[in-house]
């Protein structure tokens, strides 16, 4: 498994950053719901969108708000009520989107930008959206597998389910946690891709603008995902909670 910092969502988050900040224009809540379907309408169980989060924080999740299953809520009231504590970083097991939550203008995204990313993301996921194949990677569980819900044990040297060990190479030994990253050009077509998702997807839903500047959409999202990526690194260093690999797969 191979994402790059803050996974699908902080890809997604800064597509969308890229675009208001070129186009000084901030999306409605109405059209981040409409984009994020039609920027992922082609993912399938090959290509699902994937972000993480662990069985530790969505247990304070649920002891918190006292109901019994966070993964599925019983009603509109428990969703909502699930939706509003993941806006909070001590609610997430993902490092880097728990401190893009609580540092954002470092890891320049705007806040009522990622909160409503969240939000949207994670009720498709919730409610297994059958219109966008959403994966939730939840770590150190062993719950009963639920639709639109993939659980790993992340226990080096082991992991549990389908999900492929990944063993650092020269690391045998190792069994701190880690996160396996792809950085530098991998995701650069992605990004791509994605500026131009943006960009033709809001020429549709504002048509009085003419001029959305795809060239600059474009170059400015690729520079967020490497400062994304150096963050991550900084992030490493200062903490050790994170070990960027250059070998994804070593099978």
């Amino acid at each position: 498994m191979a994402a790059s910092p803050g996974g699908d969502i902080a890809e997604f988050v800064h597509a969308v950053a890229a675009f208001e900040h070129v186009n000084q224009i901030k999306l409605t809540s109405e059209e981040i719901g409409r984009l994020f379907h039609e920027a992922n309408e082609d993912r399938t169980s090959k290509n699902p969108f994937m972000f993480c989060n662990d069985e530790q924080h969505f247990e304070q999740i649920r002891r918190a708000l006292r109901i019994s299953n966070p993964y599925r809520p019983a009603d509109e009231r428990e969703m909502e009520s699930v939706l509003d504590a993941l806006l909070d970083s001590e609610n997430h097991g993902d490092v880097h989107l728990a401190d893009m939550l609580r540092n954002p203008s470092l890891w320049r995204v705007r806040k009522e930008l990622l909160n409503e990313v969240i939000r949207i993301v994670y009720r498709a996921v919730i409610t297994a959206d059958e219109h966008v194949h959403t994966i939730l990677i939840l770590l150190r569980g062993n719950h009963e597998d639920q639709d639109g819900l993939v659980r790993v044990q992340n226990v080096m040297p082991e992991c549990s389910g389908l999900v492929p060990m990944l063993t650092p190479r020269g690391k045998d030994d190792f069994h701190g946690p880690y996160a396996v990253m792809g950085y530098g050009d991998t995701w650069r077509p992605l990004r791509a891709k994605y500026a131009d998702i943006v960009v033709n997807f809001m020429k549709k839903s504002r048509s009085s603008f003419t001029d959305f500047k795809r060239g600059a959409v474009s170059d400015l999202l690729q520079q967020y995902g490497m400062s994304r990526e150096e963050q991550a690194v900084l992030m490493s260093k200062r903490t050790n909670v994170l070990q960027l690999y250059d070998v994804v797969f070593d099978v």
